[in-house]
């Protein structure tokens, strides 16, 4: 596996997909201070348990903090999520030390342009999810509200940890181990 921290090169898009294949951006909120741990060590400790051995793409340098380039932070976001085949969003929202509000705009524009390539997750009680579950869920009727002809390949996927969200994650963004990642 290959953690691709902002700020770090990304990798090429194989160009038939139009994403780097077996790769996955980790969306979510991140800690505003150093009270507050990220959540995305965990999550690349947990995908190394699990045996994945693509790319990570992560919105934080490798020493859990922001680039310092708020311009250039945005950039590598925008990018990293336009080259991922997955975006996993795992939101343990805290409305006091991660709200997420970034994650919230991130969301929506993934599940519009992509929804096949998103995957949702947030530990039980995490507060404000409803919609973003509700969206998940019922994507199709969102979208058919602007285009009733539109077909959606499939459904943004949901885990209830974070655990079983990076399994779901792992079967979107290298589609032929589907059958593996069982959550």
């Amino acid at each position: 596996m290959k953690v691709v921290y902002v700020g770090q090169e990304l990798p090429e898009r194989d160009e038939k997909l139009g994403v780097v294949p077996n790769s996955i951006f980790f969306a979510g909120p991140t800690p505003r201070g150093d009270a507050v741990n990220s959540w995305r060590p965990e999550a690349v400790e947990i995908l190394k348990e699990l045996g994945f051995d693509g790319y990570v793409f992560a919105p934080e340098t490798d020493e859990q903090g922001w680039l310092g380039d708020y311009t250039g932070q945005v950039h590598w976001e925008w990018e990293a999520l336009g080259k991922a085949a997955c975006t996993l969003f795992w939101v343990p929202r805290n409305l006091e030390t991660m709200p997420g509000f970034t994650t919230n705009v991130e969301f929506g524009f993934m599940t519009a342009l992509a929804p096949e390539r998103v995957v949702l997750g947030h530990p039980g009680g995490a507060p404000k999810m409803r919609y973003l579950s509700k969206l998940c869920n019922d994507i199709w009727n969102f979208h058919r509200c602007f285009d009733p002809t539109r077909e959606l390949m499939q459904s943004p996927l949901q885990g209830s940890s974070l655990q079983s969200s990076l399994l779901l994650a792992m079967g979107v963004a290298n589609p032929e181990d589907e059958g593996d990642a069982q959550a």
